[in-house]
């Protein structure tokens, strides 16, 4: 949860609100936005479905994890931590799909891409 203030964002640099009941900004070309409280994360933040730890979501972290899958790629443990997009505390490939559902913009509810997370 990101706390009551106005945030600027990482990708575009629009600037974006946060009141109790409502977030408002904009979008930019670049289809993402990307906010949140320095202070609560600190600078060890890692970005769920960041699997290759590169600080943005891609199709290449699903393609780590399912390569990971196949036990062709070992993740290290941030890389892991990155990974488990619903939080369950296991890599699998649901976890894959959720990043490429983020990707075309599709909402899941166990989904917690691109939110930040101390690591």
């Amino acid at each position: 949860m990101v706390p009551t203030g106005t945030y600027t964002d990482e990708v575009s640099g629009a600037v974006w609100t946060v009141t109790a009941s409502k977030i408002t900004g904009h979008v930019g070309s670049a289809g993402i936005a990307v906010f949140y409280d320095v202070e609560k994360i600190g600078q060890t933040a890692l970005l769920i479905g960041d699997v290759d730890l590169d600080s943005e979501v891609t199709i290449v972290d699903a393609t780590c994890i399912q390569r990971n899958l196949a036990s062709l790629c070992p993740l290290s443990a941030e890389a892991a931590k990155a990974a488990d997009c619903d939080r369950d505390n296991e890599v699998a490939i649901i976890d894959a799909t959720l990043i490429q559902r983020f990707l075309v913009g599709l909402k899941d509810e166990n989904s917690h891409v691109a939110e930040a997370i101390t690591s």
